[in-house]
């Protein structure tokens, strides 16, 4: 084997693991991001609350479903940002500069992952409250109904 060809492989090698470490750092960081959101979502709201079985539910299944999805994102976008540095030859040659590129694309991501946020965390509490509702009218009805 030449030495071109053991440097390509080096390269190779160091390209697959930095973007191993990419996709655990971007799921990380998805999670976080709903984690801190759905925190803001509570402080803003005056009816919602953590504290109860709704908004353990709504803190739980973001973490579950949407802060992968945003994890996702976050990994191919630094992906897409890689590549497009690769192709123009400017790739980051430290360490600091590749934490640099996930940060950039985390800013990038973050309008598409605090609207998602705001309307998924809107709709499960419309679709929460639309369900009780739709229960409490059916319980009434057959009470006013049932025999006496």
């Amino acid at each position: 084997m030449g030495r071109l060809r053991k440097k390509k492989m080096r390269e190779d090698i160091a390209e697959r693991g930095y973007f191993q470490w990419n996709l655990i750092r971007s799921l990380a960081f998805g999670e976080r991001d709903w984690i801190v959101l759905c925190a803001i979502f509570f402080v803003l709201s005056d009816t919602r609350e953590f504290l109860s079985v709704t908004g353990f539910c709504a803190m739980m299944l973001g973490v579950f479903f949407l802060g992968p999805v945003f994890g996702m994102a976050i990994h191919l976008t630094t992906k897409f940002l890689y590549f497009r540095r690769k192709k123009a030859g400017k790739l980051p040659q430290t360490k600091e500069g590749l934490f640099r590129l996930t940060w950039a694309a985390n800013a990038i991501c973050a309008p598409l992952i605090i609207l998602t946020g705001w309307f998924a965390f809107d709709l499960f509490y419309q679709s929460v409250d639309s369900i009780v509702k739709t229960v409490s009218d059916t319980t009434a009805a057959a009470r006013e109904y049932a025999p006496q």
